[in-house]
């Protein structure tokens, strides 16, 4: 395997050029995950045709829409199934029990349990780390509450594990979805700390949840359907009016409050913080 460092770049284009150049002189093997409807192959690395033979592009993306516009350059779609039971089982008694078989009073319920996840991994995580050490009648409540819900409803049954947060340890998750992920730790933690919300045992108690990680750099990451949820958690807060919520991330609601005199006083309380770029605005939000 060859490595060879480019450095940085000045621009998309550039970039793009760089790769076009460089692909057709070696194998490749590019693994692109959890791509959105935004991405186009051909925008970031050209005509597939050009790269060498026996090049290998594996993508994911939960949008089948996204995938199937490959199928212009005859790439193959597969579609990933259910886990197996037996494998859902092992993946919650890692998180439940930190073994890879529940202990014998609770084989049972860790069965019935596992049967209302519909074999995804991260629904499994998540419940999984809630239950750990917890008692049986925490778990035969929490059984009964997955089964009320839709079947299909995932984020329902991620959300189990943030309802069963304290308010501290909410709040910490909702800034992170909304504002922090991808940022290191210690910043925050300042806001966190003058909030009295303990940030140094909620952030633990998150990820002991399975809720939030720590990368290499000691920055947040966070699952792209635990984000999607804790963002509408904060967007139910008032659908119509973006400025009346206790938070807002996206540049143009930004803006918009902070521009228009009308909303603006309407604000009671507003702090902005201004990290990393002197002006993103997309780390402009409301308390």
């Amino acid at each position: 395997m060859k490595t060879d460092s480019v450095g940085f770049v000045d621009n998309v284009n550039e970039g793009r050029r760089l790769i076009q150049d460089r692909v057709c002189l070696f194998k490749v093997l590019i693994i692109l995950d959890d791509v959105d409807e935004t991405f186009n192959f051909e925008d970031f690395f050209g005509n597939p045709k050009k790269f060498a033979s026996g090049s290998r592009f594996i993508i994911t993306s939960r949008n089948m829409k996204v995938l199937s516009t490959l199928n212009k350059n005859k790439c193959k779609l597969y579609g990933v199934g259910e886990m197996s039971p037996q494998l859902s089982l092992q993946l919650f008694c890692k998180h439940a029990f930190k073994k890879n078989a529940p202990p014998r009073e609770y084989k049972v319920i860790s069965k019935e349990i596992v049967s209302t996840t519909g074999g995804l991994p991260l629904t499994l995580k998540v419940v999984g780390s809630l239950l750990f050490r917890e008692e049986i009648y925490i778990w035969k409540d929490k059984l009964a509450h997955l089964r009320e819900m839709p079947e299909k409803e995932v984020v329902l049954r991620l959300r189990i594990s943030y309802d069963a947060l304290g308010y501290e340890a909410k709040q910490i998750f909702l800034d992170i979805v909304c504002f922090f992920i991808g940022m290191e730790k210690e910043l925050p933690s300042y806001m966190w700390d003058d909030y009295k919300y303990h940030p140094a045992s909620n952030i633990n108690i998150l990820i002991q949840r399975s809720m939030i990680k720590m990368g290499d750099d000691n920055e947040f990451q966070v699952h792209d359907q635990l984000r999607d949820m804790g963002r509408e958690i904060v967007r139910e807060e008032n659908i119509e009016e973006p400025w009346m919520r206790s938070r807002v991330w996206q540049k143009h609601e930004g803006l918009n409050t902070l521009l228009d005199k009308k909303v603006f006083s309407n604000v009671l309380q507003i702090r902005l913080l201004i990290l990393c770029n002197y002006l993103d605005t997309s780390l402009i939000f409301l308390l």
